[in-house]
């Protein structure tokens, strides 16, 4: 079974949250404008294909928003937006309504590697916050659908009319800038909700103490852990005595 990391902390502005993760099994789905990257999910946008490719996406276009309608209706409204097709207003109408739908996919970062000191820095705080170990277990696969974030120079580009909704999906939700690679990000999405949810309580298998963690901050987080059914195993992180590493320890408290 893969591991998967999340960077936290636990001070003021995060204790609400870490307290959720620990004492409910309960974590949070942001939404693409919260990230601290304002280039996370941008792409450019085309409309490049044959006649037919353009019908059949203002077809499939027209479906999703509005499930219920008649064939009637929808014949009319593919007819009078196919002879808008290059309308840069039009086209700037369509590319909305997917931003916004992108809006409310809620997205749960994670990553592969627990001992990267540039991630302990930025988002746990300096080594003083954790990191979380989840892992599945084979009767209960919550984190196993996770996607791996792709790296790359350029903004992904979505050609509207002949990109699956795959395709699609993957370019605005999975796509970053290849400066941040070294984060080995993977994502857990929920495609219709952002907000707070509940993971399975099995889940949480470890707790890394960060090397810098206050004695204080680490017994908060043994607290709530006490009245979960299952407590995970915690860990201490420390400097290296060689080189610019981390080393790993079980910790007993």
């Amino acid at each position: 079974m893969d591991k998967y990391y999340k960077y936290g902390s636990i001070d003021r502005g995060h204790i609400t949250r870490t307290r959720m993760i620990f004492k409910d099994s309960r974590i949070y789905f942001c939404h693409r404008a919260q990230f601290n990257d304002p280039f996370d999910c941008h792409y450019r946008c085309i409309f490049k294909g044959t006649a037919e490719e353009k019908k059949r996406f203002l077809i499939n276009l027209y479906n999703k928003m509005h499930p219920i309608s008649h064939r009637n209706d929808r014949r009319l409204w593919v007819t009078e937006n196919i002879k808008k097709f290059n309308d840069k207003k039009n086209m700037q109408s369509i590319i909305d309504k997917v931003d916004d739908t992108i809006s409310k996919i809620g997205i749960y970062c994670l990553t592969y590697d627990n001992k990267n000191i540039l991630m302990w820095s930025h988002y746990a705080n300096n080594h003083t916050g954790y990191c979380i170990e989840f892992s599945d277990d084979y009767d209960d696969m919550y984190f196993s659908d996770a996607f791996d974030v792709e790296y790359s120079e350029e903004y992904p580009v979505l050609n509207f009319t002949k990109d699956s909704d795959e395709e699609r999906f993957k370019k605005t939700i999975l796509t970053k800038s290849i400066h941040w690679d070294y984060e080995k990000e993977c994502r857990k999405i929920r495609r219709h909700g952002c907000g707070v949810f509940e993971y399975p309580e099995s889940a949480l298998k470890g707790v890394i103490f960060g090397c810098k963690m206050s004695d204080c901050d680490k017994e908060k987080i043994i607290k709530w852990c006490k009245k979960r059914k299952n407590s995970p195993i915690f860990y201490q992180a420390r400097m290296s005595d060689r080189n610019y590493s981390l080393d790993i320890d079980i910790f007993n408290p």
